[in-house]
This record gives C-alpha cells, structure tokens and sequence, in this order.
C-alpha cells in the first residue's frame, strides 16, 4: 500500500514530493498527533493505516499542518466531527436513508463534502474531502491508481491514492446527488412558502461536479417527500432514545399520510 503526496508552487511547478508507504518503515518520520481532530476548511484527505507496521491509526493530510499520524481511528474522527455541531449526524442519515444510501454514506451539508472511499461509513475507511477537490484522473502509469488534484486556502496539492478512477466517480455521484436533492427540496420549500433565501445554484456547485457524469433529481411531490423525510426521522429518534425503533419506516409514513388526529387542535 502506497500514498504520493505532491506539492506544486504557484506557477504549478513540482516543487517536493513524499510517499507514504508500509514498505519503508525505516524511512517513516511523520509526527503522532494524539488529539488530532479533522477541519472541514483545511483537510483534504485521511487514509486508514491501522493495518501498517508504523505507528497510528489514520495518516491526516491538512494544509494547516505537515502531513501526521494519530491513533485515533479514522471512524473516530468522522463521529467527533459530525458531532461537533447539532444533528449533523441525524440530517447526514436522514437524507441518506431517503435516498437508499445505506452503505458508505457520503456527508454532504451545505458546501461541505465528504466521501469514504473504501470500507463503511461505521468502519474504518479512507476519506476524500470533495470541497476541496479539482481534478481527477487515472494514473498513467497504472491504471489502479488515481491522481487527485486539490486546491485548499491557496495550496495546490496532488495525491495518488491506491483506487480506481472508476470507483472514485461513482462515490462521488453519490455525494452530489445528496447536494443537488438538498438543494432542490430547500428550493421547493422557499417557493411554498414565498421567500427566496437560497443560494444561487452555482454556489453550491464544486468545479469537480463537472467532471462527474450529469445527475437529474426527478421532480418531487414535496409532500410525499417531506412525509417520507419525517417517517425517517422519527425512525432514526426511536433508535437514539430507545435503542430501537417502535415503528419501521413504513408504517410510520402510513400513519403520517393519514394522521388519526385532528392537527389543528394540538
């Protein structure tokens, strides 16, 4: 297993490089951070190393710090940063759900995205911070590998990371068909109720969803969504509360397709 970190100068020259490998333990110098935390503004990449004979768990590219180590597992460092806001992780599995993407589930709020490129999103993986990413292409050298090209806070950095370019793009896609159904339910719901404080599109749009193949999110019935979004919801606060859900999804969507109260007196 290999990693090749590439930095390039403002006039897009090499100017060093370094590789991350389990083969040269005797060459391996990168600090163990203990308390390393991720940053949705500065980090790029992390990658799950447990299995290498080096110290650490996880190896954090960061454009605020030199390449590092921690032992805290990669997992750990998705949770602690999901839970570093409000229901960040119960929005991340609500949409998803809706979705039907159950395995390896990209975070996408707002301008922010992220994507596990290997394993499950419970597990240990390795994760693509897509904000920050430009370009991707296959390595042509070997095709197994791809060279992902990222700008972050003025630094332009290539990686070349141990997967297909094939199996990227369809994780990706999945990223942005999580923000363009984000993006089209909040529209839908600012024209319902006649207020227009949405972003415009393009803000919301990253370069790198250009290069990805064009995904058309279907015309909605918002009631029917926002119905299917609430009986998730409730599913997904059963589990939190009580361990386990009272209802399935199902049949709490049925019961919220015909409520056996009268609302307007609650």
């Amino acid at each position: 297993m290999e990693l090749q970190l590439n930095y390039y100068d403002q006039f897009q020259q090499l100017s060093s490089q370094q590789t991350f490998s389990d083969n040269c333990i005797e060459e391996w110098n990168l600090p163990l951070i203990p308390n390393a935390r991720i940053y949705g503004e500065t980090t790029i990449y992390m990658h799950d190393i447990s299995k290498w004979r080096i110290p650490g768990n996880t190896l954090i590219i960061d454009t605020n710090r030199p390449p590092h180590t921690t032992n805290q597992s990669t997992r750990k460092l998705i949770r602690d940063f999901l839970r570093s806001q409000p229901c960040r992780d119960i929005f991340v599995r609500m949409m998803t759900d809706h979705l039907g993407i159950t395995h390896s589930r990209p975070i996408v709020f707002g301008t922010f995205r992220s994507v596990p490129l290997s394993g499950t999103t419970r597990g240990l993986s390795d994760w693509i911070f897509v904000h920050h990413l430009k370009d991707l292409y296959t390595d042509p050298e070997d095709d197994s590998f791809t060279m992902l090209n990222f700008d972050c806070n003025g630094h332009h950095l290539q990686l070349r990371v141990p997967f297909t370019e094939t199996s990227i793009s369809k994780k990706l896609m999945k990223a942005t068909q999580i923000s363009k159904f984000t993006y089209t339910l909040l529209d839908n719901f600012a024209t319902i109720f006649g207020m227009s404080v949405i972003k415009p599109e393009d803000e919301v749009t990253f370069q790198i969803d250009h290069r990805l193949k064009n995904i058309e999110i279907p015309e909605m019935a918002i009631e029917e969504v926002l119905v299917d979004l609430l009986a998730h919801l409730f599913t997904i606060s059963s589990e939190i509360v009580l361990d386990d859900p009272i209802l399935s999804t199902s049949a709490a969507k049925k019961i919220l397709m015909d409520p056996p109260s009268d609302l307007w007196r609650i």
